[in-house]
């Protein structure tokens, strides 16, 4: 959670992994050599026979490939990410289904954003039961101004963003107070009071 990681072959990988979040990284300039028979590929974030897992509050930009689900990686949850200027695909997916996906910044990747290299992607989830994913090549209309796009975003015929967002989504980081101390214990009216808050940011 919350590294910088530039100029290397993978910025986080998770192998045969699960139930890991991956949180409030920058990840950029990962590159390599593109063999789509290797189990490693240049990529911001790569799974590879991981499920359950969250991916979350990351900055994939100018990668090779932005995020690389591979060979049964499934259920996990990819929201609030930056996807954007990577070189080869924004996502690849290689035999993964039923990933969720919300909330993220698909900007501008050289060839897709979205890019199935196996046939067997049966289905993966592209939006939430309000909102999906800010796509930049997106050119749907928004007739009653609500954020979300009238039409889909239609990646292909089994997978579908049934709630296009028209702006980026910002997210929000949601802050905990874990301690409250005032300067007396006791006090009168009249009588300055301070009040002492110490918050966290949680994400």
């Amino acid at each position: 959670k919350g590294f910088s990681i530039k100029s290397c072959l993978v910025g986080v990988s998770l192998n045969q992994s699960s139930h890991v979040t991956v949180s409030g990284n920058n990840i950029t300039g990962t590159w390599g050599f593109t063999d789509f028979l290797s189990p490693q590929l240049p990529a911001g974030i790569f799974l590879w026979e991981s499920s359950n897992n969250i991916i979350t509050g990351n900055c994939l930009e100018n990668n090779t490939f932005g995020l690389c689900l591979r060979e049964h990686s499934e259920h996990n949850i990819i929201v609030g990410n930056t996807i954007s200027g990577n070189t080869n695909e924004g996502v690849l997916l290689t035999s993964s289904s039923h990933n969720t996906f919300y909330h993220n910044n698909f900007v501008y990747s050289l060839n897709n954003q979205v890019f199935f290299l196996s046939l067997d992607n049966l289905y993966n989830k592209w939006n939430s039961t309000t909102e999906g994913n800010y796509w930049s090549d997106y050119n749907g209309i928004d007739s009653n101004s609500d954020g979300v796009g009238d039409t889909p975003y239609i990646i292909n015929a089994d997978n579908v963003d049934y709630y296009p967002l028209m702006h980026s989504y910002l997210m929000k980081n949601r802050i905990s107070v874990i301690n409250v101390t005032t300067s007396r214990t006791v006090t009168a009216m009249g009588v300055p009071l301070l009040i002492y808050v110490d918050v966290e940011n949680t994400g």
